[in-house]
């Protein structure tokens, strides 16, 4: 295995811990831990993953696109509900907010 490869794997192992730790709701990048003290959502993406794990922007979609997938389904498709419209999530969420 020559550096390059340590490298790649190195960096790899960097990105899946930093979905890791979005997907916890645990970020440990300043900019990040300030978004949530802030009340905005921080949403398990390549751009936050990146941020988190502190590599460049587009490294994901240039280096590392087997992670891609493993990004995208780490996000819950609130748009495949099969139910109730007042037991959606996002329902419950809307009327808390609305009173």
């Amino acid at each position: 295995m020559g550096i390059k490869d340590e490298d790649y794997q190195q960096t790899k192992k960097e990105l899946r811990l930093a979905i890791i730790r979005l997907q916890k709701g645990e970020p440990e990048n300043p900019k990040l831990i300030q978004r949530i003290k802030d009340g905005k959502t921080v949403k398990v993406n390549n751009l936050n993953v990146e941020i988190e794990a502190g590599k460049s922007n587009g490294l994901i979609n240039k280096s590392h696109t087997d992670l891609e997938e493993e990004i995208y389904n780490s996000q819950p498709n609130l748009s495949e509900y099969k139910g109730e419209v007042t037991e959606h999530p996002l329902y419950s969420k809307r009327i808390a907010n609305d009173t």
